[in-house]
């Protein structure tokens, strides 16, 4: 069964202001897009972000379970065209029970950037009770009245003996047809925008129709007859052979629906007239008679399959005037047709206005805003003119002219005048030409102008608003046609009028004498939006639509423009035998985006394509950077006029304003509107950007609060070439603007620049939870993203000024800090550092080498502290710069500024460490990383199975794991162009990755019988070269993954390594048989280089060939001359353990290295020593290493699961550690010293007072067991998983700690548990000890905790004692019981105060670089090198790796940050 369907709006949430630059709410309305037809709501009646409509729609009749495609569209009302702020698409299924769906909106054309919350409603109602909701329940309303059969036709048999139920079972079947019927006849391009816009007409009649009075069965049985045909035209569906045939008589079928459906609303007091027809002295009987037999005869040539010539049946009701009673000179005198024509042609004199000499729209495209002005022509509203303006090269006069062909096809068009500077002066040509073709139109309105000129033979000579009076309103008022539907007029290109001045005329006659026609007559003006047709058209009579170059709709249609041409082209160009697909998607779609949405450059470029020898050379011109004058030349020309005419040349201050605001309004690297340009006024008393640039309105796109930006990019090109322009006087320097642009924001900056500008209230929250109290200037926004990108878009020796210099040394010493807030604030800091290595070269260049280092320095405290400044602003001031170290430029400038915050007690580090950051996003080992060639993530392969794309900035990945794998992920690559991936694994296949979509793009292949250990694109990325466990190499294609030679035969063992050389003519290999071998491509051995004692784990090409890189097992590194095998350096000693991985640095003259014994190494090429290292952090083994493309970082992956980033330019190394080693076991030896027993076998004494090193003993037969006890009986009663256990120092309990984390305290005299169990712990409990009076028991956890419990009671003492970031695998206190020690395996000792232990614990956890309080609020950010000897306040001494400890006296946070910068 088929339902009516509604769909309510109910309501949006959190819509995005309307007006960014301005945050102004919007005026909202919903628009629907349905497969065939358009929809909208009223608009909101106040501007609101959480609008209400409640309004419902009609979508029509559908059957259950039915699927439904909704596209919502919300838009709000802005001059001089409505702008989309939201769209969201939802595929629902309909079902009986009312459905309430939440759909997420988005920004167009942004995916994923969220832009609110829609809210509608689905229901069903049967068709019969449905009231006005589909044109079922408009006609059974027109059924009230007895059939009589008279009135029926008598070629109509199928409703000859029809009864009621019938024809409304005729009525549901036609709103179904028309529904379907657009999906039956989609492929014939003629007919189907007719069938649309049948179904448009008549959805338009079916939401307005409620109950009509007097009902006629005569229509209801006219639209019977419509439901007949659309039967026939639905049962050819079957036959497309038959459907093609037919293409006219299915068109003429369109055509008539439209008619009869126009008649239908007229009829039904819907339409122009505003009342029932049958009210009128017309009889409307013979016409309906007449539409009757029209489909009858359709229907009969649908049947025979023969196509029939048949007369559209039009609604006007006679063309005999004697009928209406005129009294007309001309037919008082007897003069016939031709007369009038003559007269009108002799007296007129109208200008040639033939359509066949007009572009149209390319069959296919525009069929949105087709469909939609050819609906709002043909249904009445209270406005009575459309306005469609776009940019020049919009393609307006191609819509104009498809248009009025569709509308003459239905003789709807009255009317068409297509404006052209060449008759600029002749304004009376308009109202000449309007009458005229309005006299063709319709003889009535032929023989009252034919009257109003002979009774006034110089009415041409009068003004003209009375030329139109009296020629054009008079004669359509002297007739009553408004029952016979709408008359079209068509007034094209109106900016082509002449200027501003010469359009005054016609634009006063728009505005106040053409909204006096009458209401039948539909006008639509089609122009550019320049500033005077803008304000002209603000008047409630003329509806405004845009024509947007960026939307979906539009690329889509400009593809298909392209596609269509070069279809042309390869059925032209046989002999070229070009694919029949020529010149393939990626060629098109590069093609529309270099179009901008403009069609006037398309059909410049496919002009330029078609005409020259060969398509393809003509084509990758097009496509390159230098395209040929001739495929824009048209917009030149364009541009020319449009200037010349336009602007004052001969005044200089004009010149001036004009090269300023165009340089900056073309030039900026975000366009801004007017209000933001004005803030960039070199002057105070400089005129407003827009006193200018609304000359060339034609040229720009300007809105109210929009930026503004060009119709084109050759617009910029054009003002900017010296080649064009270079003696014009509109000449635009972009090196001038550009420099002048940089200083500017310079000055906006040192301007309004200032600390917590961004009104940031709290340093506990990120940034995105913080209210901000002030709304930061766009202007000072654009100049802190911008400025680097002008000064660097300048050339050099035009911007070296002092000036700039001047600008840089301000803004590094006065705000480069506050600079990094704004940027956090907006969440942009991402761009802060090319903005610096800009502005470091900048200096460098210009010599001001102390400048520049203090960029420098800036630079690494960005990467630095990256994550902190881009989480939360304030921490830029609280936790970035207090962590400087002390020899830093940048916190000589600005550390005595902010005197309250935390200060480094013990292990300030005095210059930058190497490492930059860890990323810790895999569970297990990473086997191979690699850097993007965007500079701004890394890849990695783990194994636990998944790929990752990690930020580098923030260490986040950036995508979900690629999953695919089903063993450890070992080898890893990068495509240069950065959108494939391809990975090895021990599973034995490869996997090729999409990294843009995060998806495979083929199904893992590979012929390998083992592990894949290495894998390697060639330098042209078609080869990928994998080895393997099964001791062979394989080459594959990497399109298609097919093998592209035999397997390389030779390795005796494991293929650990594989690398092209940048040629791609030769493969290496190193292998656990202790070779390293050369290859050709195609699997013949070149050479066989021996020399390592052990596994070759790793070899590489250098970027020139010359040499090969090899790392081993024997702990050596070797350099081969890569022509003839000879040792160049080497063996290079340094590490301890296997090299796992070797890097050559970008310009070769270094390379890097990385061991099994968790270290990196630098070395320099030319001598083999060992320059920079060893950069120590990792707690594994390195297995692979590689450089950023700038050779400023090395990315390192290790066993322990974690990548590092070091920087290469850091002279000194991370730690100077007193020992790097587990601690297994601690005990005081006295109230003064300690002793330690670690994982290296030694035993060392420690002064706790001082952390001093007393002595160290080595004891090679101590084998430091470390084996838990798995049982423990304890008088008789055994205990579940004890773990370890300890006595008391009085012999009267005995703790039992289990793997639980439970503690047992036991009674030696009674055999009693004293309390019940403890659950101490939430893991092992690893240590247990107690107090030598007994009084307290301490216990140490796998949970990272010390915690201290009254013996008796087994009450906790305080809160647990944290900061350890590994298990905790010893504790004991000191004699006296003041002091107690604990040792872990993350390589310290900390020592604690028993005193402090009540003390409150503001840190709660440490998580990241993060240290978080109580409520996990943001506390401080601790950089990499601190992290691990870092003491929690607590903690009273450590002793170990790097500690750290910080004086927190002066510390303020929360709401009192921003005390950090008070005295």
């Amino acid at each position: 069964m088929s339902f009516c369907v509604d769909l309510e709006i109910l309501y949006a949430r959190s819509l995005p202001m309307a007006h960014g630059w301005l945050q102004k709410p919007p005026k909202p309305y919903v628009q629907v897009i349905l497969p065939n037809r358009t929809i909208s709501t009223p608009t909101a009646l106040v501007r609101t972000d959480n609008p209400v409509w409640n309004h419902t729609l009609t979508l029509g009749l559908m059957s259950i379970n039915h699927q439904i495609s909704l596209s919502f569209s919300v838009k709000t009302k802005s001059l001089p065209f409505d702008r989309c702020i939201g769209t969201a698409d939802a595929t629902l299924r309909l079902s009986e029970a009312p459905q309430l769906i939440v759909v997420n909106l988005e920004v167009p054309g942004r995916k994923a950037v969220p832009a609110g919350q829609l809210a509608f409603r689905v229901c069903l109602k049967n068709p019969l009770l449905a009231g006005s909701a589909s044109i079922q329940s408009a006609n059974q309303a027109l059924q009230s009245t007895p059939f009589t059969s008279d009135t029926i036709s008598a070629g109509s048999s199928l409703f000859r003996h029809a009864d009621t139920s019938t024809l409304r079972s005729a009525l549901q079947s036609l709103s179904e047809k028309l529904s379907s019927i657009t999906n039956v006849l989609n492929h014939l391009s003629q007919v189907h925008p007719y069938i649309e816009l049948a179904w448009s007409v008549t959805s338009s009649l079916y939401q307005v129709i409620q109950g009509q009075v007097d009902r006629d069965q005569k229509v209801t049985y006219l639209v019977a007859t419509m439901t007949d045909i659309y039967t026939a035209v639905e049962a050819l569906n079957t036959d497309p052979e038959k459907v093609a045939l037919l293409e006219d008589t299915l068109l003429a079928v369109a055509k008539q629906t439209i008619e009869c459906t126009l008649f239908v609303r007229e009829y039904c007091n819907q339409g122009f007239q505003g009342r029932m027809l049958h009210q009128t002295f017309v009889d409307p009987s013979d016409k309906i008679q007449n539409f009757m037999e029209a489909f009858d005869n359709l229907r009969t040539s649908l049947n025979t399959a023969i196509n029939v010539q048949t007369a559209l049946v039009s609604m006007k009701m006679s063309n005999n005037i004697d009928r209406f009673g005129r009294n007309c000179l001309l037919l008082h005198s007897s003069a016939d047709h031709s007369t009038v024509h003559n007269i009108m042609l002799e007296r007129l004199r109208p200008a040639d206005n033939d359509l066949s000499e007009r572009d149209q729209c390319l069959t296919g495209t525009r069929t949105e805003i087709l469909s939609f002005i050819s609906q709002w022509l043909l249904t009445p509203s209270n406005e009575t003119i459309l306005w469609v303006g776009g940019l020049a090269g919009s393609g307006k006069s191609a819509l104009a002219a498809s248009i009025a062909s569709r509308m003459a096809g239905m003789s709807r068009l009255g009317a068409i005048h297509f404006f052209n500077r060449a008759a600029s002066t002749q304004q009376s040509s308009l109202v000449r030409n309007l009458s005229y073709q309005l006299g063709l139109f319709d003889s009535r309105l032929g023989a009252a102008i034919a009257d109003g000129l002979l009774s006034n033979p110089r009415v041409l000579a009068l003004p003209l608003p009375d030329q139109f009076h009296q020629l054009v309103l008079m004669p359509l008022r002297s007739h009553d046609m408004g029952t016979e539907g709408p008359i079209v007029v068509i007034l094209d290109a109106l900016d082509e009028f002449g200027n501003d001045l010469s359009r005054r005329p016609v634009l006063d006659l728009l505005v106040n004498d053409f909204p006096k026609l009458p209401k039948f007559v539909r006008v639509l003006v089609t122009s550019r939006p320049e500033i005077d047709i803008k304000l002209a058209f603000t008047t409630s009579t003329v509806f405004k639509h845009g024509l947007r170059t960026d939307t979906t709709s539009n690329s889509q249609d400009i593809t298909h423009y392209f596609r269509v041409h070069c279809r042309i082209i390869v059925a032209n160009n046989l002999l070229l035998k070009l694919a029949d697909d020529w010149p393939g998607e990626e060629n098109l779609d590069a093609l529309c985006v270099r179009s901008s949405g403009l069609f006037a450059w398309c059909a410049a470029a496919m002009k330029f394509i078609e005409t020259g020898q060969d398509p393809r050379e003509r084509l990758a011109t097009v496509l390159g950077n230098d395209v040929d004058s001739v495929v824009v030349s048209p917009l030149h020309a364009l541009y020319e006029l449009v200037l010349q005419q336009s602007g004052l040349w001969f005044d200089g201050t004009f010149v001036k304003d004009f090269q300023w605001w165009m340089g900056i309004a073309l030039l900026v690297w975000q366009p801004l509107p007017s209000e933001v340009l004005d803030e960039f006024k070199e002057v105070p008393d400089q005129l407003p950007c827009l006193h200018t640039l609304r000359r060339f309105a034609c040229l720009l796109s300007i809105e109210e609060h929009e930026p503004i930006c060009s119709l084109h990019p050759s617009l910029t090109e054009f003002l900017t070439s010296a080649r064009y322009c270079g003696t014009k006087p509109w000449f635009i320097d972009p090196c001038d603007i550009h420099c002048r642009l940089a200083a500017r924001c310079f000055s906006l900056m040192a301007s309004n620049l200032r600390f917590n500008i961004s009104g940031f209230i709290t340093s506990h929250i990120q940034n995105v939870q913080s209210p901000v109290d002030c709304k930061l200037a766009p202007a000072l926004v654009y100049s802190c993203r911008s400025w680097a990108d002008h000064l660097q878009a300048a050339e050099s020796e035009r911007s070296a000024s002092p000036i700039l210099r001047h600008c840089l040394g301000t803004f590094f010493r006065n705000h480069f800090l506050f600079w990094l807030e704004v940027l956090s604030a907006v969440n942009d800091l991402q761009v802060s550092m090319p903005a610096v290595i800009v502005a470091e070269r900048y200096l460098k260049a210009h010599g001001d080498q102390d400048l520049a280092f203090f960029a420098a320095d800036g630079l690494r405290f960005i990467r630095t502290f990256f994550e902190p400044m881009s989480e939360s602003a304030p921490h830029i001031y609280i936790s970035a710069l207090p962590f400087c170290p002390t020899r830093s430029p940048l916190r000589a400038q600005y550390h005595e500024q902010f005197p309250n915050t935390f200060s480094v007690s013990q292990g300030e580090q005095t210059t930058w460490p190497p490492i930059l950051n860890v990323i810790q996003t895999h569970h297990a080992a990473v086997g191979a990383i690699v850097a993007m060639p965007n500079g701004k993530q890394v890849a990695s392969a783990s194994a636990d199975q998944t790929v990752l794309i990690s930020d580098l900035a923030t260490g986040a990945a950036v995508c979900d794991p690629l999953r695919g794998h089903h063993g450890a992920v070992w080898a890893l690559d990068v495509f240069r162009d950065g959108l494939r991936l391809v990975s090895g694994s021990s599973d034995q296949h490869l996997i090729m990755w999409d990294c843009v979509n995060a998806r495979q793009i083929l199904p893992p292949f590979g012929d390998h019988s083992g592990a894949i250990w290495s894998v390697k694109f060639s330098s042209d990325s078609q080869s990928i070269a994998s080895g393997s466990d099964d001791r062979t190499i394989r080459i594959w294609n990497s399109h298609t993954a097919e093998s592209m030679c035999p397997p390389f035969v030779g390795h005796s063992g494991t293929v650990w390594s594989v690398d092209f050389s940048e040629d791609d003519t030769r493969v290496v290999s190193g292998s656990a048989d202790k070779t390293v071998r050369v290859w050709t491509k195609q699997g013949a051995p070149i050479l066989v280089l021996n020399g390592h004692k052990a596994d070759v784990w790793c070899v590489t090409w250098s970027l020139d060939g010359r040499w090969i890189l090899s790392g081993s097992g024997d702990q050596n590194i070797r350099l081969w001359d890569a022509l003839d095998g000879s040792l160049v350096l080497g063996p290079l000693l340094g590490h301890t353990g296997a090299i796992w991985a070797v890097c050559f640095s970008t310009d070769g003259r270094s390379f890097i290295t990385g061991s099994a014994d968790k270290s990196l190494r630098i070395w320099d090429t030319a001598t083999g020593e060992s320059i920079r290292g060893p950069f120590t952090g990792h707690d594994g083994g390195i297995w692979s290493v590689t450089l950023s493309n700038d050779g400023s970082r090395i990315f390192s992956g290790s066993a322990d699961g974690s990548i590092r980033i070091w920087d290469t330019e850091s002279a000194s190394t991370l730690f100077d550690p007193v020992f790097d080693s587990e601690v297994w076991s601690v005990a005081f030896l006295d109230g003064d010293r300690l002793s330690s027993g670690s994982s290296d076998k030694h035993v060392r004494e420690w002064d706790v007072k001082t952390g001093k090193l007393l002595s160290c003993t080595l004891n090679n037969n101590w084998t430091g067991h470390f084996t838990p006890v798995h049982s423990s009986t304890i008088s008789g009663t055994e205990v579940d998983q004890p773990w370890v256990v300890a006595l008391s120092h009085d012999g009267r309990c005995k703790a039992v700690g289990s793997r639980d984390g439970l503690i047992n305290v036991w009674s030696q005299e009674t055999g009693c548990l004293l309390y019940p169990p403890i659950q101490a712990h939430h893991g092992i409990i690893w240590s247990l000890a107690f107090s030598a009076d007994g009084q307290y028991m301490a216990s140490a956890s796998a949970d990272r905790t010390v915690r201290v419990w009254e013996t008796d009671t087994g009450v906790a003492v305080g809160h647990p004692l944290r900061g350890h970031t590994g298990d905790v695998w010893s504790v004991d206190f000191s004699s006296q019981g003041s002091l107690l020690a604990s040792g872990s395996v993350d390589r310290t000792i900390r020592i604690w105060d028993m005193e402090k232990l009540n003390d409150i614990e503001m840190w709660s956890e440490q998580s990241g670089g993060w240290i978080r309080g109580p409520n996990r609020e943001l506390l401080l950010w601790v950089p990499p090198y601190y992290r691990e000897g870092l003491l929690w306040p607590r903690t009273e001494l450590g002793i170990g790796k790097h500690i750290t400890k910080l004086d927190l006296t002066n510390f303020v946070d929360g709401i009192d940050w921003v005390r950090a910068a008070q005295d």
